[in-house]
C-alpha cells in the first residue's frame, strides 16, 4: 500500500468521521503520510487530525483510526502525542507495492530524464551490481519467486525496504513529471540505503546445507523488484546500470 493511497483512504476515513458528527467534509491536502522516526511506531505515520482546527485533536485521531482500522491492508492504527496516527500495514499490504514494481518491469518510470546528479549515482550503481548478484545465485540454486508469500517478510529490514519501495512507487514517477531532482535522487537513495542494510543481514540463497523455502522465493521477489527501481532510477539520471561491479 502506497503512502498516496493510505493519504486517500485517510481522506475517507476522515470524511465519514466528520459525517458521523453532523459535520460537512473538511479536506486537508497539506496533511502529511510519512515513515515514522521510529520502526517500533509502525509502517506510517500521519498528522491529519493535526490539520482539523477545530475540536479535540486526539479524540478526532482516535475516530480516524476506529475507521482506517476497517482498511483491509491496515493491521493497527493507533493514536500517538497530541493527535498523530501511527500505521502498520498488513504484510501483503506491505508488499503490494513490490508486486507492483516487478510486474511493471521495464514499463516502470517511463517518461524524460531529470538532471544528471552525479553525486550518488556510485553508490546507486553499486547496490544495483549487488542485487543482481543475489540475483544470479538465487536463479542457479533454482529458487523460484512465483512462490512468493508476503507473510515470510517480517524481518525489520524487510519491512523498511518494503515500504522504501512503496513510497518509490508513486513518489519516483511524481519527482520525474515535475522535474523535482532532488527529491527523486532523495526517493531512490532512501531504497538504496534500505535495500544495503537488508542485504547485509537477510539471505537469499541458503547454503547448501539449508533446504529453500518460501522465504527465500519472498526475498527473491523483492530482489527483483530492487533491481527494477534502481535501474529504473539510473536511467533516468542518465547512468548506466551495470550488474557487475
Amino acid at each position: 500500500m502506497t503512502p498516496e493511497l493510505l493519504h486517500a483512504a485517510l481522506e475517507r476515513a476522515s470524511a465519514t468521521a466528520r459525517a458521523a458528527q453532523g459535520s460537512a467534509p473538511a479536506p486537508h491536502p497539506d496533511f502529511f503520510v510519512r515513515r515514522p522516526d521510529s520502526h517500533e511506531h509502525g509502517d506510517w505515520t500521519t498528522n491529519l487530525a493535526l490539520c482539523d482546527a477545530t475540536g479535540n485533536p486526539r479524540r478526532y485521531a482516535a475516530e480516524i483510526a476506529a475507521r482506517i482500522r476497517t482498511e483491509p491492508r491496515v493491521a493497527a492504527a493507533e493514536v500517538a502525542g497530541p493527535g498523530f496516527i501511527n500505521i502498520t500495514l498488513t504484510t501483503a499490504g506491505r508488499s503490494r507495492a513490490a508486486l507492483e514494481i516487478v510486474d511493471l518491469g521495464e514499463g516502470f518510470l517511463p517518461g524524460q530524464a531529470v538532471s544528471d546528479a552525479a553525486e550518488g549515482v556510485r553508490r546507486i550503481q553499486l547496490a544495483h551490481a549487488a542485487a543482481h548478484r543475489a540475483h544470479r545465485r538465487a536463479t542457479a540454486a533454482g529458487i523460484d519467486p512465483t512462490d512468493f508469500d508476503a507473510d515470510t517478510l517480517v524481518h525489520v529490514t524487510e519491512v523498511v525496504l518494503l515500504n522504501a519501495l512503496a513510497q518509490a512507487r508513486n513518489g519516483l514517477p511524481r519527482a520525474l513529471d515535475s522535474g523535482d531532482g532532488s527529491s527523486f535522487l532523495a526517493t531512490l537513495s532512501a531504497v538504496v540505503e534500505a535495500f544495503e542494510d537488508w542485504i547485509a543481514v537477510c539471505v537469499v540463497t541458503p547454503t547448501i546445507d539449508v533446504e529453500i523455502a518460501r522465504v527465500h522465493a519472498s526475498r527473491l521477489l523483492l530482489v527483483r523488484a530492487a533491481i527494477t527501481v534502481l535501474a529504473a532510477g539510473l536511467r533516468q539520471l542518465g547512468a548506466s546500470a551495470p550488474e557487475r561491479m
